[in-house]
């Protein structure tokens, strides 16, 4: 460039400190950007309310989230103030039922095993179709398995094993017809922890059996001594009472276990925890008990049920929640090996998310559940298999029997319910062909799960 030219040219300079601020103004303009930005997306979808109170201040909409130090508003937080009336909040339904997510649309309670008679009085009592947790327990509870049936409040637990149970005592009816059957000697036996549950299923089977010629009884606490004094002598198929009058009864003779082939324990989770589980081991022990079904594999299906009426009565535990030393409790009585589990999958939303948020987080994952159909699965895993990635977010369906050496890191997002699903957890990183330093890690969201990891801490030591 010419020298002339160089010099003709005017230079504007801007003041150190001007520059600055105007740096200092742009970079909070940027923040107050991503702010409003930040506070947009965090408001959720207005057009779809969560909840809606009658301050509509309160509402919740779906998207919507709270920073980590927000308050959250929630309307009941007045309510302990005696000027506050008429206040109100709604929960707005936005899906489907999630007893029926994972359901065949076309299954049916014949499908399950169930006879014309059984589902002809199930659909009068108004259950048109099977929800997820019936479908799978009542095909076990039928092989006279003894089962764990775990699920939700609301999912239909109590017709998962009433069903199948008035069936069985149906067929044993017909099959082996008695002119003068044994007065107070029922062929089912279900305990309840309160008046209150035995009252509700009590009616849940009248509805479903008496037609069908089932005689039902219930007992609970109240009047044990004066029924002891003065028993009740009756034909009862199903007898359906809490526990500790339950117990009183047998124990004095009043009722006999002579025809007993069905022990349901429904709310097993209270009726084995602390306060209860020793004295109803206990009780349990005056019985015999079904064991592992496995060797009868053999037999034909005639056989093999007359060999489980000789064996013993089958037993079944229902809950929503079981207590983490399940295997501990019930290790004087029968091994929890011996029981068929079945549980709604309720982990298949948490492998969702783990996976979502690794991907949004761009780290690869893939995701495998029960919700998936067979062949999806398979092609997943085989991805991580190849290498093609390196994250796998899965429930308990690939801890067991899927042969992988390419696990380093086992991550127990959701922490397990029984020490055999964790040690096959943990068993993904101790394949033969495995590096030697691989880890696994628990994220403890309660004190239940704390206490569970100090129990497996000293299992471990010992």
């Amino acid at each position: 460039m010419p020298k002339f030219y160089k010099e003709s040219l005017e230079v504007i300079t801007v003041p150190m400190k001007m520059k600055k601020q105007i740096e200092k103004f742009n970079i909070l303009k940027k923040v107050k950007e991503k702010k409003n930005i930040l506070q947009s997306i965090r408001k959720g979808n207005t057009a779809i309310p969560i909840v809606t109170c009658k301050n509509p201040k309160n509402n919740f909409y779906y998207g919507q989230t709270y920073g980590r130090f927000d308050k959250v508003p929630l309307a009941s937080e007045v309510w302990e103030s005696k000027k506050v009336k008429d206040d109100y909040f709604i929960i707005h339904k936005h899906s489907k039922n999630p007893a029926f997510y994972d359901r065949n649309c076309s299954l049916t309670f014949e499908c399950l095993g169930l006879n014309e008679n059984v589902v002809s009085q199930l659909k009068k009592c108004g259950y048109e179709s099977p929800t997820n947790i019936q479908s799978l327990a009542i095909p076990e509870v039928l092989k006279r398995q003894n089962t764990i049936i775990s699920a939700e409040t609301g999912n239909g637990k109590t017709i998962s094993f009433l069903a199948p149970i008035v069936q069985q005592i149906l067929r044993t009816k017909l099959e082996n017809p008695v002119d003068d059957p044994p007065l107070n000697c029922p062929q089912a036996l279900i305990l309840l922890p309160s008046r209150e549950l035995v009252t509700q299923t009590r009616d849940v089977a009248r509805a479903l059996g008496t037609d069908l010629g089932i005689r039902i009884n219930s007992i609970f606490g109240g009047r044990t001594k004066r029924i002891m004094l003065s028993p009740r002598v009756a034909e009862d198929d199903i007898l359906i009472g809490s526990f500790g009058a339950i117990s009183k009864l047998f124990t004095s003779g009043v009722y006999r276990k002579s025809r007993l082939r069905h022990i349901v324990l429904d709310e097993a989770d209270t009726l084995l925890d602390d306060s209860f589980n020793e004295k109803m081991i206990y009780f349990l022990k005056k019985f015999t008990i079904n064991g592992d079904f496995s060797e009868l594999k053999g037999l034909n299906n005639k056989e093999e049920e007359d060999v489980k009426e000789l064996v013993g009565a089958q037993l079944t535990l229902v809950g929503a929640t079981f207590p983490r030393s399940l295997q501990t409790i019930l290790k004087d009585l029968i091994s929890v090996d011996a029981f068929k589990q079945v549980h709604t999958p309720n982990s298949s939303s948490s492998s969702n998310f783990v996976s979502k948020f690794l991907n949004e987080n761009d780290i690869a994952c893939i995701n495998v559940n029960g919700e998936m159909k067979s062949f999806e699965r398979i092609d997943r895993f085989e991805k991580f298999q190849r290498g093609e990635l390196n994250f796998i977010a899965c429930t308990d369906l690939v801890s067991r029997g899927l042969d992988t050496v390419r696990a380093q890191h086992v991550v127990n997002f959701d922490f397990p319910a029984f020490m055999s699903d964790y040690i096959h957890r943990c068993g993904r990183t101790g394949r033969v062909g495995n590096d030697a330093d691989c880890l696994v890690t628990n994220f403890i969201f309660s004190q239940s799960d704390a206490n569970t990891q100090h129990e497996k801490s000293k299992t471990y030591q010992t």
